[in-house]
């Protein structure tokens, strides 16, 4: 596990997220969910997931060709940091990579809500390839960059593994 700034913890990175099962204690998390409707390995070589906060970033990137490739849908999961309050804020942005260029990019501005396992989906659509939303805290959706910010009441539950 790897310690992420603005007391947030990565728990999981590109293998999946571990759901909680029957009898588990509650806890707090957001899965992050990177979709894509592009081809691996031609549209796009690698995807990065990273996490920005009050004191830095922390990211890692993963490659959609050849062996032991990562495939969509890509997950990771976050959980807040053990000396920080549940409801931490943190921007969570995926990037697909094309010969080591940024062809696409999806962020969201979002927080923790306590005791609540939620899923938060960063699909990478091609409508969005080579658009630059120059706007702080805007997003590509579906080829118009829009503002980013997400309810943390407003993300569905995760309930998947």
């Amino acid at each position: 596990m790897r310690r992420a700034p603005s007391g947030v913890w990565i728990a999981t990175a590109f293998a999946g997220a571990v759901a909680a099962g029957c009898g588990d204690p509650v806890i707090t998390e957001i899965v992050v969910l990177v979709e894509s409707d592009a081809v691996p390995g031609t549209d796009l070589h690698e995807v990065e997931i990273a996490i920005d906060g009050p004191s830095g970033r922390v990211s890692s990137t993963g490659s959609l060709e050849g062996v032991g490739s990562l495939t969509f849908p890509v997950s990771v999961t976050l959980v807040p940091g053990e000396d920080s309050p549940d409801d931490v804020h943190f921007r969570a942005t995926a990037i697909g990579y094309l010969d080591d260029v940024a062809v696409v990019t999806r962020s969201a501005s979002t927080w923790f809500v306590p005791g609540r396992s939620l899923m938060l989906r960063l699909p990478l659509e091609s409508s969005c390839f080579m658009i630059l939303c120059a706007e702080p805290g805007s997003t590509c959706e579906a080829g118009i960059c829009r503002n980013d910010k997400v309810m943390g009441d407003d993300l569905p539950p995760w309930e998947g593994g």
